[in-house]
């Protein structure tokens, strides 16, 4: 889940994964796990757009040296604690480790996720009343069949 001054299709977006999660958790079987990654960039310095967690999941910053970015010390932190998140989760089926903050699974009723920005961590997702107006409205463009 990525955002960028989150509005037109970047919530559109969020809205969409917003809605898989959510029917996940009704549905499914296994625990869902949502994030929202905004981990400020120097080109983007109103929000990381859709995409950019990718160098930070793999730890391939050759996109900064592409756009002649600097990577700063705090890039290689955060893709760290990304990457271990991610390689947990594709270990165990859950994100959660030693030494690493908790993320919890999602939960329709508290919507949270884990938030990758400057201050890390699972919390309410950014932006949920904007996303509940989403809701609304394709409830009523979509027949009622929202999820």
């Amino acid at each position: 889940m990525t955002s960028v001054p989150v509005s037109g299709p970047a919530l559109r977006l969020l809205s969409k994964e917003r809605s898989t999660a959510r029917w996940q958790w009704r549905k499914g079987r296994g625990a869902v796990f949502l994030y929202y990654f905004d981990f400020p960039m120097p080109r983007f310095p109103n929000g990381a757009p859709h995409w950019t967690e990718v160098p930070y999941v793999f730890a391939n910053f050759g996109w900064f040296d592409d756009h002649h970015l600097p990577l700063r010390p705090e890039d290689l932190a955060a893709s760290d604690l990304i990457r271990r998140y991610w390689i947990n989760f594709v270990a165990t089926g859950n994100p959660n480790g030693k030494d690493l903050p908790r993320w919890p699974a999602f939960n329709e009723r508290t919507a949270s996720a884990l938030v990758f920005d400057r201050a890390p961590g699972a919390r309410q997702l950014p932006n949920l009343e904007r996303l509940r107006a989403i809701d609304v409205w394709h409830g009523c463009a979509g027949g009622g069949r929202s999820f």
